[in-house]
């Protein structure tokens, strides 16, 4: 009885973006402290790899903020996560998650 009800929850949390939310918010105080690390040290060697549960292929110094690229995340995109403390730039397309965070998909490439 425990498997069909198991199944029913997880099979519309896996279609959903709850398990990447979820990931997040676990990796949130981890990658903080590698985003403001980046940032005071002005380079973001050593802000790749795993951080705080998620696997970030790139992380990178982009108008007063950090972009990290989260591995495998987009199929035909890149997607990940961007840490702006002044706000994000108007133009660039940051969708805000809070505290500072933007969630950011680049253009397919299909």
């Amino acid at each position: 009885m425990a498997a069909p009800l198991v199944a029913g929850i997880a099979v519309p949390l896996a279609c959903s973006d709850v398990p990447q939310e979820a990931r997040f918010a676990l990796a949130r105080p981890a990658l903080t402290a590698a985003a403001e690390q980046a940032l005071d040290g002005g380079t973001t060697r050593g802000a790749s790899g795993w951080i705080g549960g998620l696997p970030i292929g790139n992380a990178e110094l982009v108008g007063g903020g950090v972009k990290f690229t989260v591995s495998g995340a987009g199929v035909f995109a890149g997607h990940g996560y961007a840490y702006f403390p002044s706000g994000a730039p108007a133009h660039a397309g940051y969708t805000p998650v809070g505290d500072h965070w933007y969630e950011w998909s680049g253009p397919d490439h299909f």
